[in-house]
């Protein structure tokens, strides 16, 4: 009976280490999260893509959206960082650095009218979710870094080098 509980204790103390020695620590070589701001007067989503150059599956990115509102809608608020939309289990500069996750050196993010997005009774749903594309940012890892890791809707002044459709100022 005593080597059970043993054995259960050895194994509780293994299954710990291995969680607490998979958990990611933001500091300034690994970073999970892309914080996103809103700072206009309507409700958006926040969805990345790693397919660069744009091959946008419509449904797919709709459906992503649709389906995790609690985590990349993010209502007006400009004074409020949503720190969920862009966070990764692992470090965005790893995921930058590893070809498997992403095939190039940019990250796609899209900024979508929620109000759009979210219609009822569409007919042409790719077409919908196209023009519901507000806003769409082509970043490489120094771009972050130079935004500290934070972006906004609509775009900052520090975020005018970013490449941008539209582009920065239109």
């Amino acid at each position: 009976m005593k080597s059970i509980g043993k054995m259960t204790f050895f194994i509780m103390v293994l299954f710990i280490a291995i969680m607490a020695s998979t958990c990611q620590r933001e500091n300034e070589n690994c970073h999970t999260t892309i914080k996103f701001s809103n700072h206009s007067d309507k409700s958006i989503y926040v969805v990345e893509s790693y397919k660069y150059p744009d091959t946008l599956n419509v449904q797919g990115i709709r459906h992503f959206a649709l389906s995790h509102v609690q985590w990349n809608k993010i209502e007006p608020n400009p004074n409020a960082q949503n720190g969920t939309a862009l966070q990764q289990r692992s470090c965005w500069e790893s995921i930058f650095n590893n070809r498997w996750d992403m095939t190039s050196d940019t990250l796609i993010v899209y900024v979508f009218d929620a109000e759009l997005l979210e219609l009822d009774n569409i007919i042409n749903v790719d077409e919908i979710t196209i023009n519901a594309i507000i806003q769409r940012y082509d970043l490489s890892l120094q771009d972050l870094q130079h935004v500290n890791w934070t972006l906004t809707y609509p775009p900052l002044p520090n975020m005018s080098a970013i490449k941008m459709y539209p582009p920065y100022g239109q």
